[in-house]
């Protein structure tokens, strides 16, 4: 099924006039729990919580389906976070991180949970 990306737009796109990059990190952050989880994540973990993702009602939500991210969970959750200033500073940073997580789990250590 593909990707409707009506339901795929950060937080501030609501508020704001353009895009930002901090916005683009967002949509690239739900994009990419789409396609590992699969479209039925929007029964899990509706576009509405990945709106509010910070709050503590999607955070709760947020760990049900955490752990079948992994590793790459809490480089996800920072880039889908509802506050760009939360974000990742640019998509080189997220994109690090990302990398950093992926070389962590080979090695055999799962460092990438999300922050409480």
């Amino acid at each position: 099924q593909a990707v409707k990306l009506d339901l795929v737009v950060a937080p501030e796109a609501f508020h704001q006039e353009l895009p930002t990059p901090a916005s683009d990190q967002a949509v690239l952050g739900r994009l990419l729990v789409e396609v590992i989880l699969g479209s039925r994540v929007r029964k899990e973990f509706p576009g509405i919580l990945f709106q509010a993702l910070g709050e503590p009602y999607s955070v709760a939500a947020w760990q049900r389906i955490e752990s079948r991210l992994a590793p790459l969970s809490g480089c996800l959750y920072r880039m889908c976070l509802d506050d760009p200033a939360r974000r990742y500073t640019d998509l080189k940073q997220a994109a690090v991180a990302l990398e950093q997580a992926l070389a962590a789990a080979e090695r055999g250590c799962s460092s990438a949970t999300h922050p409480s």
